[in-house]
């Protein structure tokens, strides 16, 4: 294989890892944001019992 194709193959391979690398990325950025989201909701329940439970 000559050196330029050598070179090419070696960019494409580093492309794919890249965008392999963005793409779970965006997977756990993602699965953050649910789990904030699911967090936050947890807290105002927990926020709205308290409060329930001072009125009683």
């Amino acid at each position: 294989m000559s050196e330029l194709k050598q070179r090419d193959a070696s960019n494409a391979d580093q492309a794919d890892e890249i965008e392999a690398s963005q793409e779970a990325l965006r997977r756990s950025i993602a699965e953050s944001r649910r789990l904030i989201e699911q967090a936050a909701e947890i807290t105002r329940r927990h926020r709205r019992s308290q409060e329930e439970r001072g009125r009683r």
